[in-house]
């Protein structure tokens, strides 16, 4: 056997892992990264059968603004957007996140350096899932919200920026759920 069919079945073993764990049913732990992923990835299917743009992934906007906010409905047992904190160390996260967009989209004009695009969508939900269906199931309940859909599939940046987009799913009961998504850009205009 050649080395590209040896690597291209070896390929291939490894998506049907991938695929037969996002099949997996959520027991009493959850594996945060896996539901998180596959949450933009379902985003992402959608916004691409609808001809728009996929957003790009992001560790940063995923911990400094998701985590935080389903971290914070889960304390609060209570499903809201919490507000952004105006400490100096938020500041410094925006920066992190603002630099790893700019290596998506090359800043083009830095007179106007700042977050120009912010949406949140956070859903609670209640039910015995696997991890591939609920991905689904929260994508298909913010698409049947307008105000969801909108953020969801916003097509903001008229100047061909691609946004970041970072999840964040937390299990608070036995079949109990916060989830939270956040998609961003920088230094762009609407107009």
């Amino acid at each position: 056997m050649n080395i590209l069919k040896i690597l291209g079945l070896f390929l291939w073993l490894i998506s049907q892992a991938g695929n037969a764990q996002s099949q997996v049913h959520i027991g009493d732990v959850l594996d945060e990264d896996l539901l998180d992923s596959l949450i933009v990835v379902e985003i992402n299917r959608v916004r691409e059968e609808k001809g728009l743009t996929k957003f790009v992934s992001s560790q940063n906007v995923r911990k400094y603004m998701s985590l935080r906010s389903t971290t914070i409905m889960v304390e609060k047992d209570s499903l809201f957007h919490p507000k952004l904190p105006t400490t100096q160390e938020f500041k410094d996260q925006v920066l992190i996140i603002q630099s790893e967009y700019n290596k998506v989209n090359p800043i083009r004009d830095t007179s106007f350096n700042r977050m120009t695009y912010r949406g949140e969508i956070s859903i609670f939900l209640l039910g015995g899932f696997n991890y591939d269906n609920f991905a689904k199931k929260c994508v298909e309940y913010w698409l049947n919200s307008p105000k969801h859909h909108e953020i969801m599939m916003n097509n903001w940046c008229r100047e061909k920026h691609i946004m970041l987009v970072g999840a964040s799913a937390k299990k608070v009961g036995k079949n109990t759920y916060y989830a939270s998504v956040n998609i961003v850009a920088f230094n762009v205009s609407p107009f």
